[in-house]
């Protein structure tokens, strides 16, 4: 009788966990019919005809900053992705795709400096989920050989290497610090 119980439980968990993979499925499926509308209609409203979001990468990095640092990392950190793509684009720093890859890396590059921080047990108060005073400041990250100071890149091609495209926003954004910004 135990293990005709046992099996029982068994199988109604493993149905649980099968409906509420169909349940995500089909959640991320209405979610995708809601957002790419709602993006279309900002990008509009915005006037920013011709600008292509790549859903899914902006999520995923919402979703790795939400994990890795806190809840509300999330928003904040595709905003100032965004912004700094925008401002690199603008300033002729580097092309869109290459300007967003490039913010991109470089928001990745801290939200795995946290988790390790996370993981590490270091930090105070949240699991070492505080970053760090200097996060981020180490100008040598993502260099290619001989990029040095910038000079030589080729950011207006789509096929820029990530190191390249973390020097056009490094020229244009600084070290990461404030008062490594450039003007």
């Amino acid at each position: 009788m135990r293990g005709r119980s046992a099996l029982t439980v068994r199988h109604k968990l493993s149905s649980n966990r099968q409906r509420l993979c169909k349940q995500k499925e089909m959640a991320l499926t209405d979610q995708k019919q809601i957002l790419e509308p709602w993006c279309r209609q900002l990008i509009e409203a915005l006037e920013l005809q011709g600008l292509e979001v790549d859903i899914d990468e902006v999520l995923a990095l919402a979703g790795e900053a939400a994990h890795a640092v806190v809840r509300p990392a999330a928003p904040l950190t595709t905003f100032i992705v965004g912004y700094a793509a925008g401002c690199a684009s603008a300033t002729g720093q580097a092309s869109d795709d290459v300007a967003i890859r490039s913010a991109s890396e470089v928001a990745r590059r801290l939200v795995r400096e946290a988790k390790q921080d996370d993981d590490g047990g270091s930090g105070p108060g949240a699991g070492g989920r505080s970053p760090k005073a200097g996060h981020g400041s180490g100008t040598d990250a993502g260099r290619g050989e001989g990029a040095g100071d910038g000079s030589g890149l080729d950011t207006a091609g789509e096929d820029a290497s990530a190191a390249q495209a973390q020097e056009a926003v490094q020229a244009t954004f600084g070290s990461g610090t404030p008062e490594g910004r450039k003007p």
